[in-house]
């Protein structure tokens, strides 16, 4: 409801005691400290026992995945692995990278399992108002369509699509309103409109404490 938002809104202002720098850098902190692995460029003919067995020697593993890149013209094999402890998951992005395994030299690096959700939060600490949380975009959306689909409900600080490491759209972002009304005024026009083809989903950004604050 309004009310809810408002609320909310000004909670987070009074309790921030921390400046925003100070947040953000607590933040880029926190998301340094990975315990997920991305690995790219994987032989064709591994399953994912072989994979597994790969990495186990570095720690403990939560969980395993593999796929390959669709977008690609010759989609080529990568992997996630989730370990329990970040020194392992640092451990086998330092012996790992660059490895040849198969004759194909594989590709690790640090992957937080939260990507968007600190995409998230950073936006949020950034906005001096507040700021809505907007998916199912269009992929064809940038930062101008999303300000001017957004804009007739008031003033937009800023307006950011989130992009992936190909500088193509996630599908979603974020749009920063200088007040808690007018954000409360878009939620309700723009929440299930069709913009292009798809309906937006629309809410506030909010912090994961906020979350569970409004579900008490």
């Amino acid at each position: 409801s309004s009310l809810a938002l408002l609320v909310l809104f000004l909670a987070r202002s009074v309790s921030q005691f921390m400046s925003r720098q100070e947040r953000l850098d607590h933040l880029r902190q926190q998301a340094s400290k990975f315990t997920a692995i991305r690995v790219k460029n994987l032989p064709d003919e591994f399953d994912e026992d072989q994979f597994h067995d790969l990495f186990e020697p570095f720690g403990e593993i939560v969980s395993i995945e593999m796929t390959a890149d669709s977008t690609a013209d010759n989609p080529e094999r990568m992997g996630l692995v989730n370990y329990e402890s970040h020194d392992s998951a640092a451990t086998a992005v330092e012996v790992m990278n660059g490895k040849r395994v198969n004759g194909k030299e594989l590709r690790v690096g640090g992957s937080h399992k939260n990507d968007d959700y600190l995409q998230e939060m950073e936006s949020t600490i950034r906005c001096p108002g507040a700021n809505l949380y907007i998916k199912n975009l269009e992929y064809e959306i940038d930062d101008e369509k999303l300000r001017a689909a957004f804009s007739p409900h008031g003033t937009i600080t800023s307006a950011k699509v989130m992009l992936d490491d190909k500088n193509r759209s996630k599908g979603f972002g974020f749009v920063c309103y200088s007040t808690a009304e007018e954000a409360t005024k878009a939620i309700r026009e723009m929440h299930g409109r069709v913009v292009s083809t798809k309906p937006l989903y629309v809410t506030l950004a909010q912090r994961r404490d906020e979350r569970r604050a409004e579900l008490m």
